[in-house]
């Protein structure tokens, strides 16, 4: 294929030794096949040929096709639904700054189709401030968010609604008095986050000590400020490395007290989700989840296709028209509830 577009001067190709990316062959398009693809001559289709659900093990390689019979049949329709939604798109488009962002997703797994499943597409990585400027079919979008979606289910599997309003903070612990709830509330929620993805405390334990250490404080805004730089440059088009990022960052919560004792913190928040504490770093916990949160968003999905609605899936929120919003909105309260037996909260941006 590359030598027959590069020996109609469509694009041209370089068979070199690895670059320090480890990319050792490339080619770039040439202005007459750029010219070819304009989006006024072109457009995105969905190759059906393409499995659109995948089950993996934890080193990522593709797994078989169920052989057992149920298994497979759950197979077949969760592959059927999703290829649905995929070639339904295909009837409509979503642009950034006049440029075609490809819609079709795919559903992930993990070992098997009881845990994760949840949805992903290439149009997900795009920061959400960006996000914010789809156009579908020439449409202002707006995304609508589950909030504390994770949370919601837990005390949904114990039979008892969630008071959402306090979901992100902790009565009894004791933060400095220079401290307000918009300081503490992302700090509880990060913790929320890690403690209902992890199966060992002590990386949770880890996480919080690390965070509030002064010289990793330090060490991270100078990340977080040069890797700032970094992406403005290559939103320009400038050439730029990435700083480095040490593999701590990854679970750095910024905001934490330098005296944070972290025995205290995770204390309080056990103490405060008692009623759930049993879930709390469970095995698979984190994929069991995304198994419920991903069965919601595939009836929310569904019903909005069968109302004419496009929508794009985010994990736990969906992107829509603007003036959809109403319906979606709908949509999502009534599947939430149809799932685990309560309603949820909802947010749009």
């Amino acid at each position: 294929m590359w030598d027959f577009l590069a020996g109609l001067n469509l694009v041209s190709t370089v068979i070199a030794g690895k670059n320090e990316k480890g990319v050792q062959s490339w080619c770039v398009a040439l202005p007459e096949l750029v010219g070819l693809l304009k989006t006024d001559h072109s457009r995105i289709i969905f190759d059906r040929y393409q499995p659109s659900i995948e089950i993996r093990n934890k080193d990522k390689d593709v797994l078989a096709v169920p052989a057992r019979k149920a298994n497979r049949l759950k197979y077949n329709r969760f592959e059927k639904a999703t290829r649905t939604f995929n070639e339904y798109w295909q009837g409509h488009t979503v642009t950034l700054d006049d440029k075609n962002i490809v819609p079709f997703v795919k559903r992930k797994f993990r070992d098997t189709l009881e845990l994760g499943g949840r949805f992903y597409g290439g149009f997900q990585r795009i920061p959400s401030k960006d996000r914010a400027r789809f156009l579908i079919d020439d449409n202002a979008t707006i995304e609508i968010d589950y909030s504390a979606n994770h949370l919601g289910i837990l005390y949904a599997w114990e039979g008892i609604a969630i008071n959402y309003k306090k979901a992100y903070t902790l009565e009894n612990y004791e933060w400095p008095t220079d401290m307000t709830e918009d300081d503490w509330r992302p700090i509880i929620k990060a913790i929320t986050l890690r403690a209902l993805n992890t199966t060992d405390f002590s990386t949770l334990h880890r996480a919080i000590t690390t965070s509030a250490n002064p010289k990793n404080k330090a060490t991270f805004k100078t990340y977080k400020d040069s890797r700032a730089i970094h992406d403005l440059l290559r939103s320009k088009g400038l050439a730029s490395k990435p700083p480095h990022k040490p593999k701590w960052l990854d679970t750095f919560i910024e905001g934490i007290p330098s005296d944070t004792i972290a025995d205290d913190l995770v204390y309080d928040f056990l103490q405060k989700h008692s009623a759930i504490k049993a879930h709390i770093g469970s095995p698979n916990i984190g994929l069991k989840l995304q198994a419920v949160d991903s069965e919601i968003m595939a009836l929310v999905l569904d019903t909005l296709r069968l109302e004419n609605i496009p929508a794009l899936p985010v994990h736990d929120s969906v992107i829509v028209p603007y003036q959809k919003r109403s319906k979606a909105l709908a949509v999502m309260t009534q599947s939430f509830k149809q799932i685990t037996g309560f309603l949820p909260k909802i947010k749009a941006t």
